[in-house]
């Protein structure tokens, strides 16, 4: 939706911020939504039980929590990725 408006094929829409890409942020105004009508979007990731490689799964997931995997998401505008697991969640 968001390459649509920066595209002039509509006038507006909500969509996620990072959806907001390098590339049409120059044609696009965004207008943030004040944070006490903000409902944020969660994902979760996990081993499952019968992965086919779960040592490897886990190991990626170990990986994502570091300071460098850290950065990854960070580069695509979400915010830090928080262990739930450790803090009992």
């Amino acid at each position: 939706m968001a390459q649509k408006i920066s595209l002039g094929e509509g006038e507006a829409a909500v969509v996620y911020r990072t959806d907001v890409t390098p590339s049409i942020e120059d044609n696009v105004e965004i207008v943030e939504i004040p944070e006490e009508y903000n409902v944020k979007a969660f994902n979760y990731a996990g081993v499952l039980k019968n992965a086919s490689n779960p040592k490897l799964t886990q190991e990626y997931l170990d990986f994502i929590l570091t300071p460098e995997g850290q950065e990854i998401p960070r580069g695509f505008g979400y915010e830090p990725i928080e262990d739930q697991a450790s803090r009992g969640g």
